[in-house]
């Protein structure tokens, strides 16, 4: 999860701090930025699933089932420690869906700012050819 934040902050400061004015360099540019958001669409929506299946596993019949073949004297103590650790990779994958959406929305944001980059760069390329100097 570290390394697609450091990724995306990568890519953010390359793309920002040093435009390149080479329209295809930055045609290049939005391709690995687009490349990097199906990424995180794709770990988003495993997280979701998994994220579903956690509810599931939540409900009270399904904790006493998956508790049911344990031999213990102390039922309800072992029932609460499953619930307790189903809740605790429950809040890990809620965090990092939240990373994974901060992901998303600067990647959208950088891939916004580099078409209007490209854009302006195709029309001051027209503007040269329409008005020879």
């Amino acid at each position: 999860m570290g390394r697609i934040v450091r990724g995306v902050l990568l890519i953010l400061l390359t793309v920002t701090t040093a435009w390149p004015q080479d329209l295809a360099t930055i045609e290049q540019q939005v391709e690995t930025l687009r490349a990097r958001l199906s990424e995180v669409a794709d770990k988003e929506a495993k997280l979701q699933e998994r994220a579903r299946q956690i509810e599931e596993e939540l409900e009270p019949q399904n904790i006493e089932r998956s508790v049911a073949g344990v031999g213990t004297t102390d039922a309800r103590a072992l029932r609460d420690e499953r619930r307790q650790q189903i809740e605790r990779e429950k809040a890990n994958v809620e965090a990092q869906m939240r990373s994974l959406a901060a992901s998303r929305a600067s990647l959208e944001a950088t891939i916004a700012s580099a078409e209007a980059e490209a854009v302006r760069l195709r029309a001051a390329a027209l503007g040269a050819s329409n008005n020879p100097s």
